[in-house]
């Protein structure tokens, strides 16, 4: 298995499809190492027999679930600028472009559907944020993280009385970590210019569909 996991790390992004799942996994990668890391050290000691609680597992969970789509979000944003050099779309155009990339990627890493409830704000948000961007001179990918690094603190599973002066140190681990994405980002698209060409032309198909041969 950890063979084939560390082909699939190394293969470049030709597709669509290939750019959506690797949005959501490293979404959730990042919404989770970030929640764990900052909640460990806010509560020291107390950690091991907090988490052998079910109420500070639930929140946890409900931590996870709450911020994974608007760190999806700021990814995609990040794609966006990346891709945006590469051919003048128009705004609209590209706004298609991109909900349906940011919907692709929920798709290859989803919301359980118990926990829908807990992601809909965030999931709600990511239109008004795409056009804001869109709107705007491309960002760097630092700047762009700002927006799900301060959601992300917001939904933290920590009273605020403990976290008050955490904040910034919790969203600039965001941000760094956003820019170690943007430099993957740009080291595994095989081609930007046809990657987006085929966004642009093409829908959103399961992954199967990609890499089977129909069925005659």
């Amino acid at each position: 298995m950890g063979l084939w996991s560390n082909f699939w790390k190394r293969r470049k992004i030709e597709t669509p499809q290939q750019l959506a799942a690797f949005l959501g996994s490293e979404a959730d990668e990042l919404t989770q190492r970030t929640i764990v890391f900052y909640t460990q050290a806010a509560v020291g000691r107390e950690w091991r027999k907090l988490i052998g609680t079910e109420e500070f597992r639930a929140a946890m969970h409900r931590s996870r679930w709450e911020t994974y789509p608007a760190i999806l979000s700021d990814l995609v944003c990040v794609v966006e600028a990346f891709l945006r050099r590469e051919a003048p779309i128009d705004a609209g155009a590209r706004a298609e472009i991109f909900q349906a990339l940011f919907g692709a990627a929920l798709a290859e890493s989803p919301v359980p559907a118990e926990r829908m409830a807990d992601a809909q704000a965030a999931i709600d948000r990511f239109p008004a944020e795409l056009g804001r961007r869109l709107l705007a001179e491309p960002q760097r990918s630092d700047r762009i993280a700002v927006s799900g690094g301060n959601y992300l603190f917001d939904h933290l599973p920590i009273h605020e009385s403990a976290r008050a002066t955490h904040k910034l140190p919790v969203v600039n681990a965001v941000r760094f970590a956003m820019v170690g994405f943007r430099d993957r980002l740009e080291r595994k698209v095989a081609d930007p210019t046809a990657l987006l060409r085929q966004m642009s032309t093409a829908t959103f198909e399961s992954q199967d569909n990609l890499t089977t041969p129909p069925v005659p």
